[in-house]
């Protein structure tokens, strides 16, 4: 987004080791509306679902802008080619599995995958906790941690954990 991106590049410009690109990360290459939360942290590719707006009220979309969408595996040769042990933090709220399916090519190369994970719907179409584990496991990464990162506020159900995965 134009906002938290202007401010990205303004923080990290003096500083030779960081890089940083205005797009998103996804399964398909080209361009998608992106809702852009009351609290920036929860905007999404995908729409907010009730569980979420219950738990965070200020993740009501306030408006949408477009944003560029590349593969994981397409910017890889720039970001990380050659990393001795690439460690991939997914936090995109509910697009993980996009991500991961856009990074096909390059997952031999991790050794940890740590990605925020739903176990109730909390993005419209997003997916739930065992696609995402489904999916790892698929592709050869075994659970090994877990850390409970967000609850409904009305009936206590654990709504998103932090999980970190390990290549086997």
């Amino acid at each position: 987004m134009s906002e938290p991106y202007r401010r990205l590049a303004a923080a990290s410009a003096e500083d030779a080791a960081w890089d940083s690109w205005q797009l998103a990360l996804g399964a398909r290459s080209g361009i998608a509306p992106i809702n852009v939360a009351q609290d920036t942290r929860n905007s999404s590719l995908l729409a907010v679902g009730e569980h979420h707006l219950r738990a965070v009220p200020d993740s009501r979309a306030l408006g949408v802008e477009t944003v560029g969408v590349e593969r994981l595996d397409v910017l890889w040769p720039r970001i990380a080619d050659g990393a001795r042990s690439p460690y991939l933090k997914l936090d995109t709220q509910g697009y993980e599995l996009e991500v991961l399916h856009g990074a096909r090519a390059v997952l031999g190369a991790i050794v940890l995958v740590e990605a925020e994970l739903s176990l109730l719907p909390t993005y419209e179409a997003g997916p739930l906790f065992g696609d995402v584990v489904a999916f790892l496991a698929e592709h050869g990464f075994v659970p090994i941690a877990f850390e409970g990162v967000l609850d409904d506020v009305e009936t206590g159900e654990m709504l998103q954990a932090d999980a970190i995965f390990r290549s086997s």
